[in-house]
């Protein structure tokens, strides 16, 4: 912090503070400045060791301040006095003006009695976390505009109760506006309670919108929560037991369950089971065996969403079949998943990691609206047997697939007009001959490791992006001139595979050409030019960015980029033997400029030292070696 700051009185901006320990920045330095607005934050607090700067830093005057943090470093020692600690946050006492209070990484074990105050009338937002010793929560049911509570890594709380409420307030009175609340980290937790006037350990919460609890393991014993207005619920490392206690959760449309104890089916986590749900995720309930039971499938009629992941023991998905609005569905990592069922409303489809999962259902009458496919290593899957796509009205606009090496691809693309609607194509570590590939509306074609990928089809009309990463096939190109369309072409050439001279691929004719990118596929190539044995350029002038790279041999450049004016990035590497630079293509409008792993190329282009220096200085991004230089 730059010293002198205690003397400018006018300041009204000033977020964040760091409290030094030998000099630099005091605390009492803020006392006279009375006019601070806004946000300030106060950080490494552990370093004032005299209560009295805290007194004279003044806050409490200070009435335009609306949002204040107060943060002590999270591995401080913590021999330091409890008491001085307490004492300190008590002088902190801000102006009840504020609007949003954060406490982090207090070492007292008691909160200050302003924190909660109910004279705070303004304030809305209040976080508490890393307060790592405190046994008991503070009054903050007092606080007549609280709205969003969040309570993380407390770790000696081990019951919450009327405290929390306050001494003058009951349950039925307490927290009034609250629309968030969020506890988090809190291992020792094992029983909430809220008795309420008549005795019963319920509470209500009118217009609590988001309920989060994650990382309870202990917490059993909750009250019964009325809560009307709740639309989302997320419990992660809790006992499924709690779900039991939440009531009338008519607002219900977003449920996130995470690595919840005992919790078999969804059937079981409710009393009374939510009818407005639209979202559904499930993730490392690993003794999840089924859903719901049929008997709720009516309350889910709303259902748009469901994302199942790392559920290992959950074998079957029938209870989706009755749900008419699901559009979405994602699951992944589900070892026990034997099979899908028909799902005629979906829209996007995404399995991934599903080792037993062999049958998958893709006739056009049985997901005629699916407009985005995604199956990542699942080894088993393949399509029903009987089943052919060779229909025109196939509506699947994207379509991933990544090591699947029993799914049969040429059955499953059929015909080049099974896919009529296809735009987008990414298939990796698959066997798949190109001849199949269906063409008509094609737009980006990504190929990664598809061993049998020996040439492209013509008719790839609308196709704008080509990627081709690591076939080790001899790949030909197409038969006739690349698509007029294309825009970013990507080459990664297998290993050792010799790839055509550059100048027999009539990339200068594709006058939309923006990127060209291009990775080994000439082991034995020393100078790269800029022209063909005609004379004419290799590339178009379109061409903004450029990539070369895993080329050993390669000493020259020669006049490789000439001719592009409109070119904006250049990245070569892992050219060892490259030596110099076409001095034309340094003085292009360059944007940036990236060299690694070219050793004497770098060499030449230290900074103030590289007789290439002068030339690229001026380049507003430049990254030379592992380090950027700017």
């Amino acid at each position: 912090m730059p010293s002198g700051i205690d003397q400018l009185t006018n300041l009204q901006t000033l977020s964040k503070v760091v409290v030094s320990k030998h000099g630099g920045f005091r605390l009492n330095d803020l006392g006279n400045l009375s006019l601070l607005a806004g946000s300030l934050a106060i950080l490494e607090l552990q370093n004032v060791t005299n209560v009295q700067e805290a007194r004279d830093a003044n806050l409490k005057n200070k009435r335009d301040l609306d949002e204040l943090v107060l943060a002590w470093n999270s591995e401080y020692d913590d021999s330091l006095s409890k008491v001085l600690q307490q004492d300190l946050l008590e002088a902190l006492r801000p102006h009840t003006n504020l609007t949003i209070l954060e406490i982090e990484f207090y070492k007292g074990d008691k909160f200050s009695s302003w924190v909660g105050d109910s004279s705070f009338t303004k304030l809305e937002e209040v976080s508490l976390r890393g307060c790592t010793h405190c046994k008991c929560l503070p009054s903050l049911g007092q606080l007549p505009a609280l709205k969003d509570l969040s309570i993380q890594t407390m770790l000696e709380v081990k019951a919450v109760g009327t405290e929390l409420c306050g001494k003058d307030c009951s349950w039925e009175f307490s927290f009034p506006l609250l629309e968030s609340l969020t506890f988090d980290d809190m291992p020792e937790w094992e029983e909430w309670t809220c008795l309420s006037s008549a005795g019963e350990n319920e509470c209500h919460f009118p217009l609590l919108q988001k309920l989060c609890i994650s990382r309870c393991p202990k917490l059993k014993s909750i009250p019964v929560l009325q809560l009307p207005s709740l639309s989302e619920l997320k419990l992660q490392k809790c006992s499924v037991g709690i779900a039991k206690c939440l009531y009338n959760l008519t607002s219900l449309n977003n449920l996130d369950f995470r690595q919840i104890i005992g919790l078999a089916s969804l059937e079981d986590a409710f009393m009374q089971f939510p009818s407005g749900l639209e979202d559904i995720t499930l993730r490392e309930c690993h003794q999840l065996k089924n859903l719901w039971g049929s008997s709720n499938t009516v309350n889910l009629v709303q259902l748009k969403s469901l994302v199942v992941s790392e559920c290992s023991q959950l074998s079957s998905l029938e209870e989706l079949a009755v749900l008419p609005m699901l559009k979405y569905l994602k699951i992944e990592s589900c070892s026990a998943l034997l099979s899908l069922p028909t799902l005629s409303g979906l829209n996007i489809l995404r399995i991934s990691s599903c080792s037993a999962l062999s049958c998958l259902p893709m006739d056009k009458l049985l997901l005629p609206q699916l407009r985005n496919l995604g199956i990542r290593h699942c080894q088993k899957l393949n399509l029903t047997p009987e089943i052919v796509i060779e229909d025109t009205s196939t509506s699947i606009e994207s379509l991933e697939i990544v090591g699947c090496p029993c799914l049969n691809l040429r059955t499953m693309l059929g015909s080049v007009y099974s896919f009529a609607s296809l735009r987008f194509l990414d298939i990796r570590d698959c066997d798949y001959d190109l001849d199949q590939l269906p063409t008509p509306s094609l737009e980006r074609l990504s190929l990664c490791r598809c061993k049998n990928a020996s040439y492209l089809p013509g008719g790839l009309g609308r196709l704008r992006s080509l990627l081709l990463y690591s076939c080790s096939s001899p790949l030909l190109f197409p038969q006739g001139d690349f698509p007029s369309t294309l825009k970013f072409l990507d080459i990664e050439a297998g290993e050792n595979l010799q790839l055509k001279p550059l100048s027999e691929w009539g990339l200068n004719r594709l006058t939309f050409l923006e990127r060209f990118y291009i990775r080994g596929g000439y082991p034995g190539l020393e100078s790269f030019s800029g022209s063909g044995d005609d004379g004419l350029a290799l590339f178009p002038p379109t061409l903004r960015s450029v990539a070369i790279g895993d080329l050993p041999n390669l000493k020259s450049l020669s006049t490789f980029l000439r001719g592009l004016t409109a070119l904006r990035y250049l990245h070569i590497f892992n050219c060892p033997k490259l030596g110099s630079l076409p001095k034309e293509s340094l003085r292009n409008p360059l944007q940036t400029l990236v060299i690694n792993k070219c050793p004497l190329l770098e060499k030449r282009c230290l900074m103030d030292r590289g007789d290439y220096w002068p030339m690229i200085e001026d380049i507003p991004c430049v990254e030379i070696g592992s380090d950027g230089i700017r």
